[in-house]
């Protein structure tokens, strides 16, 4: 919960912006609790000290029928049936050139498949942190307004400025504002009866109206809050 002054045109929105900073910091919790997506580790690539060792990581990579082969092939530009004899012994001349497409056709498919798997990592990562947020917001209006129940008992005062007032068994108003101004409230009742929004508000109300002059709620009511309310965390 905010530790700074909380302003709303009634009772009932403050609670809603309390229950509302609740529910961002369950959505929050719940996003902070997912997994973080792993770095991308780029493979460094293979160092071959022959063209048969070359040649035998290749035909591992790709054992398919004819596959290393194609791939070769395709790699250095060269045709399959040069790429077939550079793969049973390439000749002394092309033996630099054979390593080196093989050592880039070997780390490209292996950056290729670090990437793949990088992606679904994200992915789960992010389906994670989704299912943990729609989890909380399955239950996120009930959970809300308790923990707006536990905020609103960390503040202990109230600013109302000038209030018009009626008379509680009539309604009728009295035709003499009140300039209230700051005032104590306790507001763990307050906190208590907001199952029910109208008797949480009344008990505020007359906190509000007792503290003002003792036993002014027996008598007045406030029909509306002119100038706002503003709650705060420090007594008056």
């Amino acid at each position: 919960m905010t530790p700074d002054p909380l302003h709303g045109n009634d009772f009932e929105h403050l609670i809603q912006q309390l229950a509302d900073l609740a529910a961002d910091q369950l959505r929050a919790d719940a996003r902070a609790a997912a997994p973080e997506p792993p770095e991308l580790v780029t493979p460094e690539p293979p160092v071959f000290a022959s063209a048969g060792e070359a040649a035998a990581a290749l035909r591992e990579e790709y054992p398919g029928r004819g596959d290393a082969t194609r791939r070769l092939a395709a790699a250095a530009g060269r045709s399959r049936r040069t790429a077939r004899q550079w793969l049973r012994s390439a000749p002394p001349g092309r033996i630099a050139e054979f390593i080196a497409v093989v050592t880039r056709l070997l780390h490209d498919a292996a950056v290729a498949d670090a990437e793949f798997e990088h992606a679904k990592a994200v992915r789960r990562c992010a389906e994670e942190a989704e299912r943990l947020v729609a989890e909380v917001e399955a239950g996120i209006a009930e959970a809300g307004m308790v923990l707006a129940a536990q905020g609103l008992r960390d503040y202990h005062s109230a600013e109302v400025g000038a209030v018009d007032v009626a008379y509680a068994q009539t309604g009728k108003k009295d035709g003499n504002p009140r300039r209230i101004g700051r005032v104590s409230i306790n507001f763990n009742p307050v906190a208590d009866f907001l199952h029910d929004m109208d008797i949480a508000a009344e008990e505020f109300q007359n906190q509000v109206l007792d503290d003002y002059l003792v036993g002014l709620s027996d008598v007045l009511e406030i029909p509306e809050w002119n100038h706002g309310i503003t709650i705060y965390h420090d007594r008056r």
